[in-house]
C-alpha cells in the first residue's frame, strides 16, 4: 500500500473501490475440502465481501473523523460480523 493506504500503526486502509475480502483471503489447499464445505467458504466470504462494500462510505469517514456514537455502534456492528465470518470460516476449515 501507498503511504497514505496505511493507518498508523501501520494497518492498511480499507479503499472503496479496490478492497475485496476475498483477494485477501490466503491460498487454501481446497483438495482436502468437501464441495460442501469449499461451498460454505465460498458463500462466507462473499458475505464478508459484501459487508465491506455496505459499509464502505462509513468505514473511509472514520479514517477521516472521529465516529460519532451512531456510527460507533454500526462500527461495533461490523466488527461482530466480521468476527462472526471469520469464525465460521474457522470452524468450516476445521470441520472440512
Amino acid at each position: 500500500p501507498q503511504e497514505q493506504d496505511v493507518a498508523p500503526g501501520g494497518m492498511p486502509l480499507i479503499s472503496r473501490s479496490s478492497h475485496s475480502w476475498s483477494s485477501c483471503w490466503p491460498v487454501v489447499s481446497w483438495c482436502s475440502l468437501t464441495k460442501a464445505v469449499v461451498q460454505s467458504i465460498s458463500v462466507e466470504i462473499a458475505q464478508l465481501d459484501l459487508l465491506f462494500v455496505t459499509y464502505a462510505e462509513l468505514l473511509a469517514k472514520v479514517q477521516q473523523l472521529s465516529p460519532d456514537v451512531v456510527e460507533l455502534a454500526a462500527l461495533a456492528t461490523v466488527l461482530h460480523s466480521f468476527y462472526n465470518g471469520t469464525e465460521g470460516i474457522s470452524w468450516l476449515l476445521h470441520a472440512g
